[in-house]
């Protein structure tokens, strides 16, 4: 290794261009007004991987007050940095919690009134009843053509419009109060292969997506390590989060305009008593603004009508509250996305 480095100018030594040039300025900056500077910077090590350095550079100085060298010493903050991350957004999510369980118990009950209403307009307009055909020819109303006349002019199909939409409402009410409680569901052993292959299937009928991407296009690369690794969990609340990151990495690589195979790389494994589970696609990826920003409730990179942003902070919620697990993403713009699942194999309320 030190052959390697010797004589070679420091920021040369690091494996990222975008990077050589802040280094080398700091280091100029030293010499320039003799004073210790710090930065924090991305190396790549020899196996590919990105770690966080954070540097500091001291001018050693000769007893006539010269500058002999350059002092830099660094440190491997990559890890503290993702513990930082984490508890961060875990005051995130206690924060917001609250208020999306009040909000979600204030919206049922207007929508309650909203999707009653609609249904018992729909109810006493239909000719069927004898009550409401009694109460119609009393006041010369002729229900039948009435109907006629609500279908030709598509008042019943808005009133199924109103309908649609409270229950999509719904739906998003049921996400916030499931991001702002603890679980209280029973823990069984579940074996992870089987649940995560349900998901797959579940993804794969999905009717939206049907539309816009054929699934035989898509390479899915199954990596189990275990194919019988049980893991002591809620099953439905595990096969939402996987689903809901299947699904979301196959909407990224609909998405992504390029003519590039898609594929999506199913792994299970364990380690140090954790069972893994990783869901990676070769999409769009994101930066890393987009990436830190990934779990905040309703924060979403969707368009309108396509995501309420709630998805990704429920998987966080439902893995590190309920299952005393953690979730990561890894992410590079233009090459794909990689979530890393770690739940605790021996797990309990």
């Amino acid at each position: 290794l030190f052959d390697e480095v010797r004589n070679r100018p420091f920021w040369e030594i690091l494996n990222l261009p975008e990077e050589q040039d802040d280094v080398r300025q700091g280091v100029e900056r030293v010499l320039k007004e003799r004073t210790t500077t710090r930065k924090t910077n991305f190396w790549l090590t020899k196996n590919g991987d990105r770690r966080l350095i954070e540097w500091r550079n001291s001018p050693l100085t000769k007893p006539d007050g010269s500058i002999s060298f350059v002092l830099s010493t660094g440190l491997d903050v990559t890890e503290s940095k993702k513990t930082q991350e984490l508890i961060i957004q875990t005051e995130k999510m206690l924060s917001v919690g609250g208020l999306a369980a009040g909000m979600a118990h204030e919206l049922n009950n207007p929508l309650g009134a909203i999707l009653m209403g609609s249904q018992n307009i729909v109810r006493r307009l239909s000719p069927e009843p004898e009550k409401n055909q009694k109460i119609a020819g009393k006041h010369g109303i002729d229900l039948n053509g009435l109907q006629h006349y609500l279908e030709e002019q598509k008042i019943l199909s808005a009133f199924d419009g109103i309908k649609d939409a409270g229950m999509r409402a719904a739906g998003i009410i049921s996400n916030m109060l499931q991001f702002s409680r603890s679980s209280s569901s029973q823990f069984n052993p579940v074996e992870l292969t089987g649940l995560v292959m349900s998901a797959l299937e579940l993804a794969g009928n999905d009717f939206n997506l049907k539309k816009q991407l054929d699934f035989k296009q898509v390479d899915i690369v199954r990596e189990f390590e275990d194919e019988l690794l049980e893991v002591n969990c809620t099953e439905t609340e595990i096969k939402q989060v996987i689903l809901n990151l299947i699904i979301n990495a196959f909407q990224a690589m609909t998405e992504e305009n390029s003519d590039k195979p898609k594929q999506l790389i199913l792994r299970i494994r364990q380690e140090n008593g954790f069972a893994h589970i990783e869901i990676e696609d070769n999409g769009p990826g994101m930066d890393e603004s987009i990436r830190k920003r990934i779990f905040e409730p309703f924060f979403t990179t969707k368009s309108v009508g396509y995501g309420t942003g709630l998805g990704l902070s429920v998987a966080y919620t439902i893995i590190t509250n309920n299952h005393k697990g953690s979730i990561e993403v890894d992410s590079t713009l233009g090459k794909g996305t990689r979530f890393t699942i770690r739940l605790p194999i021996e797990n309990g309320t």
